[in-house]
């Protein structure tokens, strides 16, 4: 069915293909939204051309276990009108700031895409960040004298809209808008923090897993995205009146009238520290340290004895007395994690997880370190130096500018590669050598996985 884009997506991961547009789909078979959207793919050479061979379709292929029933399905989703890349159809793109359907902006960008460029400007044919792109798109669309849109970053930061907002409001000052834009921004635009809980696979690796499912399927399929059932979207606006603003984007984003486990909330604090500390702190404190011991997926790590005691003791010891919700509720989502974790279907790989760990390790665990101590907190200190382990073996995939860190860091004395890394206020947002302890334990853990191999290193 014929649709128009009502939805701008900046960012064609599997991610997004498997939480934000599948819920497009659901909303669209039940003729709730009748929207389609425009992916904007935001870095240059992305723009792959499977995207224009397959119409822009692609499978989805949902695979677990639910209350111990088997879910092994497929359907083909169809909610993505166009692909663009930001720089190879720069025009194309900005065009779409003058649509009158356009409704609703979403991204995911990673952790790191939601920041200030200072070297970003108007009159570059795009700016290199996200938020210079949007900032460039919006004021197109303002200058029209066109209403504003529902803003809505997906990425795993704390207060993303909130942040992003700020973000825009300065390249607005720094680039000379008129103030009339930057009011704009904060009356006419909807700027909706996130929180969003899915485990994303992707396209599947494993020679024979590929074969099987396009048996299944029935064709090939170069654009298939595999995810587990299990799915949440908690959503907060930016906003004085959160419970006036809620009603008005309840009836532009109709997700839980399609039946969507979507939760509107005027503080997602609470979610989002029990969602990043244990499902993401997990990840993130597992996988680098697994991928130097040969292993290459969570299921290998959940089921090697030695891992899954580490992470055992780091979720019951580190992790859970730092969340401030019931012993209860921390106990049955922990459950549901781990019985996640061991989803037999997903083929979940670390070296996916293990993409840009630098932002990840900053927002998923250094504020778990803080209110625990490092003295008390092992297994936190243990991934810390098994991050810098494998940056320091060329492993990392992460931005140049921090590959090129870890590159021209002399690494012939363990203990001031260290104390080097760990002093990367860009890194950080602070100097972590001025935590007591970390340093010590964490240079300790560094010399021991790179002497004596990353299990001899695991905190017992």
């Amino acid at each position: 069915m014929s649709f128009p884009v009502k939805v701008l997506q900046f960012g064609e991961g599997n991610f997004l293909r498997g939480f934000i547009d599948w819920m497009l789909q659901e909303m669209n078979d039940q003729s709730l939204f009748n929207g389609k959207a425009a992916v904007i793919v935001p870095i240059p050479g992305k723009k792959d051309q499977p995207w224009a061979d397959q119409q822009c379709q692609y499978t989805l292929i949902t695979r677990g276990v639910v209350d111990g029933q088997v879910i092994d399905s497929h359907r083909t989703i169809s909610s993505i009108d166009r692909v663009l890349g930001a720089y190879e159809d720069f025009d194309a793109f900005m065009e779409l700031a003058l649509s009158e359907d356009l409704t609703w902006i979403v991204s995911n960008t990673t952790e790191a895409g939601i920041a200030y460029v200072p070297s970003d400007r108007p009159d570059m044919c795009p700016p290199s960040s996200y938020p210079a792109k949007l900032a460039l798109f919006l004021h197109k669309r303002f200058a029209a004298g066109l209403p504003g849109l529902v803003i809505m970053p997906c990425e795993l930061i704390e207060n993303n809209a909130g942040t992003l907002q700020k973000i825009l409001l300065q390249y607005a000052e720094d680039w000379g808008y008129e103030p009339e834009f930057s009011t704009w921004l904060l009356s006419s635009c909807s700027f909706v923090s996130t929180l969003v809980d899915r485990i994303v696979t992707g396209f599947p690796r494993d020679p024979e897993l590929k074969a099987a499912l396009t048996e299944k399927i029935g064709h090939e399929d170069a654009l298939m995205d595999i995810i587990e059932p299990y799915h949440l979207l908690v959503l907060e606006p930016v906003s004085e009146d959160k419970a006036k603003a809620i009603q008005a984007l309840k009836q532009i984003l109709p997700f839980t009238e399609a039946g969507l486990n979507v939760v509107w909330t005027e503080d997602l604090t609470p979610y989002r520290t029990r969602k990043v500390r244990i499902l993401n702190g997990a990840h993130t404190s597992t996988s680098l340290a697994a991928r130097l011991a040969g292993l290459t997926t969570v299921e290998d790590f959940m089921k090697d004895p030695d891992f899954s005691a580490f992470l055992a003791k780091e979720l019951h010891e580190e992790i859970l007395p730092t969340i401030d919700l019931p012993a209860e509720e921390l106990k049955s989502y922990t459950d549901a994690v781990m019985e996640r974790f061991l989803n037999p279907y997903l083929n979940h790989q670390l070296s996916s997880i293990a993409l840009n760990s630098v932002s990840k390790w900053k927002s998923r665990l250094l504020p778990t370190l803080k209110d625990i101590t490092p003295e008390k907190a092992p297994c936190i200190c243990f991934s810390l130096a098994a991050l810098l382990a494998y940056y320091a073996k060329g492993m990392g995939q992460d931005s140049p500018e921090v590959l090129e860190v870890f590159q021209n860091t002399d690494l012939s004395d363990t203990a001031r590669y260290t104390r080097k890394i760990l002093a990367r206020t860009d890194f950080w947002g602070e100097d972590l050598t001025l935590i007591p302890q970390l340093y010590m334990n964490v240079a300790r853990y560094f010399s021991l996985i790179m002497n004596a191999g990353v299990r001899a290193a695991l905190p017992k």
